[in-house]
């Protein structure tokens, strides 16, 4: 009789703080559009370190009609297009972690994220959770600079060519997008 009366009272105890941990995780969840856009809120540049390679990003958060967060995008660009590779691949393996799925199966690796994003197809890597839209793209440009070099005797003027790796990562919530006046389309 007191194991009954034992068990009963560990039962109601267990069962009155699962609800109660389970009302604040309720209260505590924030989309993860509102979040991103809090921390980017007034932030026209973000540094971004990866092993190997440091980028400066330009960040930009878009809002709908409703003046609420519709999109985050951040766009950078580097010369080393092995190490931009390995930190995209990484950042799409850490999405697929977080619930996104791909449409079209791809692997994340870096030799992927190369032939893709700055091969010749300029393709775009989408991912999708619900309503979240994950998109990273790319692309490659040619510089070519004059570099000029005064050596104690001899003047050279050498050109040099070299290629800079773009690439934009975004972040939209479709249920967002045109916001309380928008309708759905029927057809």
């Amino acid at each position: 009789m007191k194991y009954i009366i034992i068990l009963t009272i560990m039962l109601l105890t267990c069962s009155v703080l699962f609800s109660q941990s389970k009302k604040q995780a309720k209260k505590s969840a924030k989309p993860e559009i509102d979040r991103l856009a809090e921390k980017y809120k007034n932030t026209p540049t973000v540094k971004i370190y990866s092993s190997g390679i440091e980028l400066e990003c330009s960040v930009e958060v878009n809002y709908n009609i409703d003046n609420k967060p519709e999109s985050i995008r951040i766009t950078g660009e580097s010369c080393d297009e092995n190490e931009l590779a390995f930190f995209l691949s990484q950042l799409i393996s850490q999405k697929e972690r977080q619930g996104y799925k791909s449409l079209v199966r791809w692997i994340p690796d870096k030799e992927t994220v190369k032939s893709v994003v700055f091969g010749y197809d300029k393709d775009t890597f989408v991912l999708q959770k619900g309503n979240m839209i994950f998109k990273v793209s790319g692309g490659a440009r040619e510089i070519n600079t004059y570099q000029n070099l005064t050596f104690p005797h001899i003047y050279n003027e050498l050109e040099r060519n070299f290629t800079v790796y773009t690439f934009q990562i975004e972040t939209i919530d479709m249920n967002r997008k045109g916001g309380r006046k928008a309708t759905k389309f029927d057809i």
